[in-house]
């Protein structure tokens, strides 16, 4: 999969926008790369838990797992 250049140069540099590292997060989902697509929306949730949005995509994408709890 390639990865956008603005994307591939923040995780290079290890600091990435919201709006970046939502971008990449939803990239991974589509890839089929669900366990590191979860683990960045649950990051993404972990900095804002009123993150409606991406707390709905843990829950997509858990359930893609047949994670139900």
């Amino acid at each position: 999969m390639l990865v956008p250049l603005a994307t591939a140069l923040a995780l290079l540099l290890g600091s990435q926008s919201p709006a970046a590292e939502r971008s990449h997060a939803e990239e991974l989902a589509r890839a089929g790369r669900t366990v590191e697509a979860i683990e960045l929306f649950e990051r993404i949730v972990a900095q804002d838990p009123a993150d409606a949005e991406a707390r709905l995509w843990v829950a997509r994408l858990a359930l893609r797992l047949g994670r139900t709890e």
